[in-house]
């Protein structure tokens, strides 16, 4: 819990970065570890509410980092590691340099045919990551369970949904448009005014 709280905390910040170093602090079988200590104790009864929220909200933090990484992948991928074609307007027309063009023109297919290969790889990647905070499973940073104790909570919760979501969604629509996926693209509109997950609360009218 106190993990979870500095990692709201962070990013309610803009500092992602900092989130990262908390996640990547915590022991990758704490949901594990946690439900085995509930059993021992509890003897098979479900969590409870306030156990419920925490993992959750540990799940929600996660996944929003993974989608963030997996849109770096993709922005290092798409604009800094994109074959660069060979210049064959400033060439000299004599035949040793249209052997060489020749030989430049060919390696450049063939690195381009492989940027493209990955580029679909990481924008798969990057979109699924995304869909999974914007499509989560009872809303992203949507307690499990009410939490009567602390009255405040939801409402913090909302206001980091209202600052990280539309964001998210931006960064979904670049992928998807820049990798030349319009219909997909066009397509968020429709999650995000779908009233299954009600996202279209979570952002500035």
């Amino acid at each position: 819990q106190q993990a979870n709280s500095l990692m709201r905390y962070f990013l309610a910040a803009g500092k992602l970065i900092a989130v990262r170093e908390v996640l990547q602090k915590i022991p990758h079988d704490s949901v594990a570890i946690i439900h085995e200590d509930w059993n021992r104790r509890a003897g098979g009864r479900p969590l409870n509410g306030d156990l419920q929220n925490t993992i959750k909200e540990y799940m929600c933090i996660k996944a929003y980092a993974d989608a963030y990484d997996a849109f770096d992948e993709w922005s290092r991928h798409f604009y800094q590691e994109r074959p660069v074609e060979p210049d064959v307007v400033n060439r000299r027309g004599t035949i040793r340099e249209g052997v060489l063009l020749e030989k430049e023109s060919e390696d450049f297919m063939r690195l381009y045919q492989s940027w493209e290969f990955n580029r679909d790889r990481f924008t798969q990647t990057a979109s699924d990551k995304m869909y999974n905070v914007l499509l989560f499973c009872n809303g992203w940073f949507v307690d499990e369970v009410e939490d009567e104790s602390n009255p405040n909570r939801s409402e913090q919760l909302k206001q980091l949904r209202k600052l990280c979501l539309p964001g998210l969604t931006h960064l979904l629509h670049q992928v998807l448009h820049e990798s030349g996926l319009y219909e997909e693209a066009t397509q968020i509109a429709d999650e995000i005014a779908s009233q299954k997950h009600a996202l279209f609360e979570d952002f500035t009218r």
